[in-house]
């Protein structure tokens, strides 16, 4: 789960060894896009900004060029702090209640049923905005991108690290029964190495937010 996050806003955990982390922006040739949303001004309609700012632009940059268009979500991990803003802001504060007093599919698939559930979700103008309370995303931003886009995101696994796996393609979990009847002692263990990469940081916008 961290890594992903972390693959999302355009970091490899230790991918170049420990403490050494991969820039996906760098690797890919891109440059991070960030924009703000201001939450103080309350003639200014932050899902506007967000139109503006992040959809828009995503959805032109993953045509590549060309007339296509795959088949994809725009959805907003959102830092508790910058999603608590939106809600709040005047231009929202409606919709958000008429879209809680709903019966949402995607809602229900992630298994959130009511207003009281632990996470937060709201789709509006085309975006979804899911609230992010693992800290796994800084609390005052949010990081909008496509759900759905083929390749985008990619998960390699390293062989475990024992010699009898050198050299074979890389397994997602390894599990070894070990055993000493001498001293009998029998335990299960296991292990996973692996790089969360971001092909596509180019499409993941940050959006950072003021606040009163």
């Amino acid at each position: 789960e961290k890594a992903m996050a972390l693959a999302i806003q355009g970091i490899g955990l230790e991918g170049a060894g420990i403490g050494q982390d991969y820039d996906y922006y760098a690797e890919f040739g891109f440059t991070k896009v960030s924009a703000e949303v201001d939450f103080t001004a309350a003639a200014v309609d932050p899902s506007a900004t967000v139109e503006k700012e992040a959809r828009r632009p995503i959805i032109r940059s993953a045509q590549d060029g060309t007339d296509s268009h795959a088949s994809y979500n725009i959805i907003a991990m959102c830092g508790e702090n910058w999603f608590s803003a939106f809600i709040a802001h005047p231009d929202i504060q409606e919709a958000y209640k008429y879209f809680e007093s709903q019966q949402d599919p995607l809602r229900k698939r992630l298994g959130m049923e009511n207003e009281g559930d632990s996470v937060r979700l709201f789709k509006h103008k085309g975006v979804t905005y899911i609230e992010d309370l693992s800290g796994n995303f800084p609390a005052n931003n949010a990081y909008v991108m496509p759900q759905g886009m083929p390749e985008m995101f990619r998960a390699y696994y390293s062989p475990a690290d024992d010699l009898e796996y050198a050299n074979t393609a890389g397994q997602d979990l390894y599990l070894f029964y070990k055993e000493n009847r001498f001293d009998r002692q029998y335990k299960v263990e296991s292990e996973t190495a692996f790089l969360m990469v971001n092909t596509r940081p180019d499409l993941v916008i940050e959006l950072t937010g003021k606040f009163s």
